[in-house]
This record gives C-alpha cells, sequence and structure tokens, in this order.
C-alpha cells in the first residue's frame, strides 16, 4: 500500500511539473503577443539563405586568356581602358616600351578615342623625343567633341612652338575659340599663347575676353603683365584697378603688383607711397603689404630701411605662424648684411631676404620706358606662410 502511494505521488508531482514548464514556455510567448516590439526583437532571425534563390548550377568552361580578353575588349568598354593600361604597365616594367607604343598604336588606328589611353600614347612619344608623332596623337584628341582638353591643346601648341610652326598654332587657338566661345579657359590658352608669340594685341584681347566670361584676381594680373609688356603703364594700373572693383578681396595683392610695376618703371617713391596708404587702409593685409614695402626698400638698395620696416612689423604681428615669416625674412636680410655678404649685389640680397635663389629680372618689360635700378624679387612674390 505504501508502495502504491509512492507511486501515485510520483505521477503526480511528474505531471505538476510538466504542466508547470509548458506554463513557464507560454508565458513568454503570451507576453511577446501584448509587446509586439519585443516580440520581434527576440524572434531569432531567419538564415540568411532563407532568402536567396535556389543555389544555381555552376557552367564551367573551357575560357583561355585570350579569349577573355577578346570577350572584356568587346563589350566592357571600362574593362577594356583597364585593360590597355594594365598590359602597358606590364610592357614598360619588362623594358618593351616599343611594345607598349605598338599596342597603343594599334588601339588608336582602330579608331580608339579613349582620351587616357591616346594621352598615355602621346607621353611616351614626347618621351621618346618623336615631335611629330606625339603631335599627330593630340591632333586627333583634338577633333574629339571633347577636345578642348587644355591639357592635350597646350602639349600641341608647344610642340608647334618647337617646331616653329606658328600657323598651325595660330589656326588651333583661333578653331578652338570659336568651337568654345563660353569656356574662359580657352581664352586664357590663347592668350598664353599669343603672349609667347609676342603678339600682345591679340593676347590682350583674349585676356579680356577670359574675364568677361570669369573674373579672377590672376587673369587681372596677367592682363596687367601684357599692357605694361606693350609699354603702356597706365593700361596696366588700369587694369589693376579694375580687378580691385571687380573682386574687392583681391585689393591686397592687386595693389602690391601695382606697387611693384611702379617700382619696376623707376617710381619707387610712387610705389612707396601707394603701400603706406594702402597698409592704413587695409590692416588685414599688413604682413603682404609691409613685404612689399621692404622689398622696394631693397630694391632701392637701402637695406638698413628694408630692415627697419621688418622690425616695426614683428613688434605689430601677433599670430606665432606670420610673426615666424617675419623673423625668417629678418634673418636672412642679416645673413646678407654680414661681411662675408659685403659687396654682393642687391638682387641676391633681395633673393636671400626672400628666403629664396635669386632670380633673374622680371621678365614684363616695358618698352621705351625707364627700367628701374636692380633690385629685390617681385613684391608679390611673398614666401608662404604656415596657416
Amino acid at each position: 500500500m505504501e508502495i502504491k502511494n509512492r507511486t501515485a505521488v510520483f505521477f503526480a508531482l511528474t505531471i505538476a511539473l510538466a504542466v508547470g514548464a509548458g506554463r513557464c514556455m507560454a508565458a513568454p510567448a503570451d507576453a511577446a503577443a501584448d509587446r509586439p516590439e519585443k516580440a520581434q526583437a527576440a524572434a531569432p532571425a531567419a538564415p540568411v539563405t532563407a532568402a536567396l534563390p535556389a543555389r544555381a548550377e555552376l557552367k564551367i568552361e573551357k575560357l583561355d586568356l585570350a579569349a577573355a580578353v577578346k570577350e572584356i575588349a568587346s563589350g566592357d568598354t571600362d574593362g577594356m581602358v583597364d585593360l590597355y593600361q594594365k598590359i602597358t604597365d606590364i610592357y614598360m616594367r619588362t623594358q618593351k616600351p616599343d611594345k607598349a607604343i605598338s599596342l597603343l598604336e594599334t588601339y588608336r588606328g582602330q579608331g580608339g578615342a579613349n582620351q587616357t589611353i591616346l594621352a598615355s600614347l602621346a607621353g611616351f612619344y614626347m618621351q621618346r623625343g618623336a615631335l611629330k608623332q606625339a603631335a599627330e596623337v593630340y591632333e586627333t584628341m583634338a577633333k574629339q567633341p571633347a577636345g578642348a582638353d587644355r591639357m592635350a591643346t597646350s602639349a600641341l601648341l608647344n610642340i608647334y612652338r618647337q617646331q616653329g610652326d606658328s600657323k598651325k598654332g595660330a589656326a588651333l587657338v583661333e578653331a578652338n575659340a570659336k568651337a568654345n566661345p563660353s569656356n574662359p579657359e580657352v581664352f586664357l590658352q590663347a592668350s598664353d599663347y599669343y603672349l609667347q608669340n609676342d603678339d600682345t594685341v591679340k593676347a590682350e584681347e583674349a585676356m579680356r575676353k577670359a574675364i568677361a566670361l570669369a573674373p579672377k584676381a590672376e587673369s587681372y594680373k596677367q592682363l596687367a603683365q601684357i599692357t605694361l609688356r606693350q609699354g603702356s603703364l597706365d593700361k596696366a594700373v588700369a587694369a589693376l584697378q579694375e580687378g580691385i572693383k571687380k573682386i574687392p578681396a583681391s585689393e591686397v595683392e592687386l595693389t602690391v603688383m601695382t606697387a611693384d610695376m611702379y617700382a619696376q618703371t623707376g617710381q619707387a617713391d610712387k610705389a612707396l607711397s601707394l603701400l603706406d596708404e594702402a597698409v592704413k587702409k587695409l590692416p588685414a593685409g599688413q604682413l603682404e603689404l609691409t613685404f612689399a614695402v621692404s622689398n622696394i626698400y631693397l630694391r632701392k638698395g637701402d637695406q638698413d630701411k628694408a630692415a627697419e620696416v621688418l622690425k616695426a612689423l614683428l613688434e605689430k604681428v601677433s599670430d606665432p605662424s606670420r610673426k615666424e615669416a617675419v623673423q625668417q625674412r629678418l634673418n636672412n636680410l642679416r645673413s646678407a648684411q654680414s661681411p662675408a655678404s659685403a659687396g654682393a649685389p642687391v638682387p641676391a640680397m633681395a633673393a636671400a631676404m626672400a628666403g629664396m635663389a635669386p632670380s633673374p629680372a622680371p621678365a614684363i618689360v616695358p618698352a621705351a620706358m625707364p627700367q628701374a635700378a636692380p633690385g629685390a624679387v617681385p613684391a608679390g612674390a611673398q614666401p608662404p606662410v604656415n596657416p
């Protein structure tokens, strides 16, 4: 009887435990049903493979390298460019430049028009000194719809200059300007070409067109140089003044260039007067303007005065990087004034003060105007100042 009772108790406990376990398992599900956001978070993520399509059967075929290259070259433009570049690199790395050139030349002969590949081919010809072949490639590039590529056009104009073919150069510049009447870069390039061929009238005309399309301080500076080269200081100054009106933020650099032009043409006192007024008017440009003043004193041969203005500037400047720039100029000037430098020409001292090697006389020399005494590097050419 006792054994039966024990057996009954055992089964009763077993059933009770099973029921309790079932309730415990059901409770989270019921609670989760009340809070769906928690149910979603608690639910295990479905296996990634469940969302993927059935596994496709692999199709293995016999495919050699030549066939793979042919397939890519016939249907994948970007892939084709990559292939040409990679194979060219391999040929160059293995000292087979003729093979590289032959590959790219064959591409061009088949009507290939990718600018990157053609530029590589032209570059190889230039390295070999094969100007005629390089010109042919650049001409191909220039004839394309996107042919106003300034790099290609500049290279082509440079080749024509080396070959002494001014007619081809002028024709290219004019055709480029006609095809791109609203592109200021085209007219800047044309102006540069004309100036290098001593045609300052056309250079001025092209530069004014570039400015009309996109006024920039650098363009006004180039216009001033062109007109000064024509022998007109007044036109040069007027160009810089126009630039200041159009681009007020450029007043410091254009004022420095104006003063430098006065100094170049023997009017150092007028240059100093202009800069003195500018320092009062433009305190933010004090560093650049005072450097220009110091340069002009050095141009006049007055090294003591050049050092004096720098010392005064050193006391006013608080920014550490700008203060360092002034101190370096002073140090360079003192080195130039040392006994070992006694008797050194003024340009060498000016260059030392600016922290750079002596430079030749300015390239822009106005015709029929008095030239300044040899002096400092151009006042606008300031050494870099750490930000």
